[in-house]
């Protein structure tokens, strides 16, 4: 499943998707700084925003998250990024966030 590569003007760096135009496959927040994916609902991202938050770290593995390559999720009621592989295997241990202690089981959206 090839997803391509597009250039996001507003995080000045290429990415893996479609785009964030009319049949693309992101938006970008302007808040955060990223690039969700469309399956990421606007309205609930905006009420855990954290600003310029995906320029962080994983809150698991603590590698830079704006430029990684790995798929990316982010916790519905902190607003925390973290790798989609890093949260399943934090998963296996706890249903908390390993920064603010907020649940993440039901609550988490890859991006």
């Amino acid at each position: 499943d090839h997803q391509g590569i597009y250039h996001c003007d507003q995080c000045g760096i290429c990415r893996v998707g479609k785009g964030t135009g009319p049949g693309g496959s992101h938006w970008h927040c302007d808040g955060c700084n990223a690039c969700l994916s469309n399956n990421t609902p606007k309205t609930e991202h905006l009420k855990v925003c954290l600003k310029d938050g995906f320029k962080n770290e994983c809150v698991i593995c603590l590698e830079d998250m704006f430029s990684s390559m790995q798929p990316c999720s982010i916790g519905y009621l902190c607003g925390h990024f973290m790798h989609t592989h890093c949260l399943q295997r934090h998963l296996q241990f706890s249903t908390r966030c390993p920064l603010c202690s907020k649940p993440l089981v039901s609550y988490t959206q890859p991006l």
